[in-house]
């Protein structure tokens, strides 16, 4: 369960599906839209770095331990939030390096995006 949350929590990333406030963003010029949204994707993949080096060090703690009913070790139960955590972070960083080149791109409302 854990791997498929931090899996599906980077194809989220990679198709803008999170969950995001743009009440305001009618009244921003388009360049400085691009330009505050890829501060925020830098800003993000940050915090997920912290998250990768913490989960890093927390599956390498949960090597000594094994889980009893299914007989593995729980570095590889622990293992989902470094590589999830990567993921993400790298679609962050792509998401952002693209809204530095090209711009944000306009999106239309979607079921997906939860917009009406």
């Amino acid at each position: 369960m854990i791997w498929t949350v931090m899996l599906a929590g980077s194809l989220l990333v990679k198709d803008e599906q999170l969950v995001r406030v743009d009440f305001f963003d009618h009244f921003w010029p388009e360049r400085a839209l691009s330009l505050r949204n890829a501060l925020f994707r830098l800003l993000l993949a940050g915090l997920l770095f912290v998250l990768v080096w913490k989960g890093w060090e927390n599956a390498l703690f949960g090597q000594r331990r094994t889980a009893v009913t299914i007989g593995i070790s729980f570095f590889w139960i622990y293992l989902a939030v470094p590589v999830g955590g990567a993921l993400m972070m790298f679609h962050m960083i792509v998401l952002a390096i693209r809204d530095l080149v090209r711009g944000s791109p306009k999106t239309g409302p979607s079921i997906l995006n939860a917009e009406v």
